[in-house]
């Protein structure tokens, strides 16, 4: 006797005359759902990205148990990008870090949700989530992320709060900087400020790199001709 038909042999005859028809319903519903995120794609490909997300949303939910599941969620994270729906973006892009956590393209995941992040203003969960990130694949396309979202932060609070949480970052130091000669006169404060960011940004080259603004910055110019000293190796 085998071990199959030890195991359904004390089911009712009706429900063993069922299970074919189940077994069959269930392969149904997952081709419908591969047709349905084959569709999605397209739609995503031709531009129709608010078409794509209502067809992506329900295959990325656990519930529905769609093979695909966070290629669907990660897709409608891209559509909802496109059409600067950020915060949608975040959501799923959140279910599917949790609900997916050995998803293959997770880098991908975190390098997008690293952009909504930035746009949505969150500067620092937008770091963090980067840093994740490995350095040998992804440290170009971070830094350039980096660097185009924070060159146009303006808010001197949150240049602190980043200064603070990230004190040995040379590239936080660097904009910072750029930040303050950008400002006009400096105050005393700023000076202080100054001082260490050009203390810990070596070598020369990256010191020189701090004042990539001076051209234009007359303030910057005459701060960094009195202190040329600290240029040093």
């Amino acid at each position: 006797m085998t071990f199959f038909y030890r195991a359904f042999s004390g089911l009712p005859r009706r429900l063993l005359l069922l299970l074919p028809l189940a077994l069959l319903s269930l392969a149904a519903a997952a081709q419908g759902q591969l047709v349905q995120y084959r569709a999605a794609k397209n739609q995503l490909d031709q531009g129709h990205y608010e078409v794509a997300m209502k067809q992506l949303q329900p295959l990325a939910q656990p519930v529905n148990h769609f093979a695909q599941a966070p290629d669907a969620g990660y897709l409608y994270a891209v559509a909802a990008t496109r059409l600067g729906q950020w915060a949608e973006a975040e959501q799923m892009l959140n279910l599917v870090r949790h609900e997916y956590p050995t998803y293959a393209a997770l880098n991908e995941v975190l390098y997008l949700q690293g952009q909504v992040s930035f746009e949505l203003g969150d500067y620092d969960n937008a770091l963090r989530t980067l840093g994740q990130l490995p350095a040998e694949q992804y440290a170009g396309l971070r830094e350039a992320m980096q660097t185009s979202y924070l060159a146009k932060l303006k808010d001197r609070p949150t240049w602190q709060r980043l200064r603070q949480r990230y004190p040995n970052s040379k590239l936080v130091g660097r904009l910072y900087a750029d930040f303050l000669l950008g400002g006009g006169s400096l105050a005393d404060a700023d000076r202080q400020q100054l001082d260490a960011l050009i203390t810990q940004v070596s070598p020369l080259a990256d010191a020189q790199a701090v004042f990539e603004t001076i051209d234009n910055n007359p303030a910057g110019m005459k701060y960094l001709l009195q202190t040329t000293s600290l240029l040093t190796l």
